[in-house]
């Protein structure tokens, strides 16, 4: 990608449409040509439990919604194929230098099969999501993200929406390539029999799930889906069978590998894990049984857990430096940093948990916090984002965290 982006924030533009009360309480979605495609059924199922379906609404109501130039598409696709190719050669020199894998808070017990993981999988991590400020400076990426939320509302909700609010004529739907594109993701892994497809017992995982399921049946691939802790037991040679007594050699899931992680055992052998040999202390296999035994295939694979560590940040940095795609980023708050304003984030965590976002220094500072993340946290510098020090770990221990800053843009 050129060094001087074409793109900013003045190719975004914010509309405003006026749309009808049935609209607004998601009467579209027992459309025929809505309920019956993949996931909804689920998904109106998550919205009426979570009762986050509008009542009552007036007559019409004024919704705004955004567009972006034909020329900012060219430049984010142009821009995530380039952060993609950073981001990973990222991760291998992480995975490389034992002082940077340490700050990514993941035990190392964890090490060899991440390591292992990464060696053989390389491709297996098949979706993530990039979180992107369209500055007025350009692109700036904030992170990377591989759970799988957003997959229905990317590739199928937001383009019904716009159709019965009628925001179809001022351009054309955003994630209308995403389930052409699983669908190629699944033909290239080449999954042999079955996949089964794990997702905890809610809703919102479900009507991912169903989304996700689709893609593969489109690949080809036979699919099972299993709600909730897997039903499944150990074979006499120590390999894994679903309820129906069919082998497990592929698992997509919706659990987080933090999930599966933290099952383990302080003093537990991971290679026991690994080969099957647990089933001599845990009678029904747990999660983490499954996404590490040696003979399942789990998407995406454990060495994602380095793409989600927010560590992963000022690694790029570092590689990278004044990248016009990166904020700046570090390991703790430096006089520069500190200068602009930062915010510090956790080393994991969902939902913005955890983040604080300070002002910078000289000025009336106010700090706001989002909420408590996965784990403690502690501070890194701004114009970019900084990722926490080594004090933050999954496996125990406190402190840790990272930050971002400034940089000049607005956020998205």
């Amino acid at each position: 990608m050129p060094q001087n982006q074409s793109c900013s924030s003045s190719d975004l533009k914010v509309h405003v449409a006026q749309i009808t009360g049935d609209v607004v309480e998601f009467k579209w979605l027992d459309q025929p040509d809505v309920i019956d495609q993949p996931g909804m059924k689920e998904y109106k199922a998550y919205l009426t439990t979570h009762q986050l379906i509008p009542v009552g609404a007036p007559a019409t109501s004024n919704v705004p919604f955004f567009s972006l130039t034909n020329n900012a598409e060219v430049e984010l696709d142009n821009a995530a194929v380039e952060l993609h190719k950073m981001i990973m050669h990222a991760t291998e020199y992480t995975l490389n230098n034992n002082d940077l894998f340490n700050k990514c808070g993941l035990p190392a017990k964890l090490w060899p099969v991440i390591r292992s993981s990464f060696k053989s999988a390389p491709s297996d991590c098949m979706i993530g999501r990039l979180d992107i400020a369209l500055a007025e400076n350009g692109i700036k990426m904030y992170e990377w993200n591989t759970n799988p939320g957003m997959l229905l509302e990317c590739g199928t909700v937001q383009g019904i929406f716009a159709k019965y609010a009628g925001m179809g004529k001022i351009g054309k739907d955003a994630g209308e390539r995403l389930f052409p594109q699983l669908v190629k993701a699944w033909q290239s892994l080449q999954v042999k029999g079955t996949l089964h497809l794990l997702h905890d017992d809610n809703e919102e995982e479900a009507f991912c799930a169903a989304y996700m399921k689709a893609a593969a049946e489109q690949a080809g691939i036979p699919c099972k889906v299993v709600r909730g802790l897997p039903n499944f037991s150990w074979t006499a040679s120590g390999q894994i069978q679903d309820a129906d007594g069919e082998a497990v050699h592929t698992v997509w899931k919706t659990w987080s590998w933090l999930t599966a992680v933290k099952q383990l055992a302080a003093d537990e052998n991971i290679d026991d894990v690994v080969s099957g040999s647990s089933r001599a202390y845990t009678p029904t296999p747990r999660l983490v049984d499954v996404m590490l035994h040696h003979s399942v295939r789990t998407v995406p694979p454990i060495w994602s857990l380095v793409l989600s560590s927010k560590a992963l940040l000022p690694v790029l940095w570092q590689l990278y430096p004044n990248h016009p795609l990166l904020l700046r980023t570090a390991f703790s708050i430096t006089p520069q940093l500190r200068a602009s304003g930062y915010a510090a984030k956790p080393v994991f965590g969902r939902a913005g948990a955890g983040i604080t976002l300070h002002a910078p220094a000289g000025t009336s500072e106010q700090q706001a916090t989002s909420g408590a993340p996965d784990v403690p946290q502690s501070s890194g510098g701004g114009e970019g984002v900084a990722a926490p020090d080594t004090s933050q770990r999954i496996d125990g221990g406190d402190g840790g965290g990272g930050s971002s800053g400034g940089g000049g843009g607005g956020g998205g």
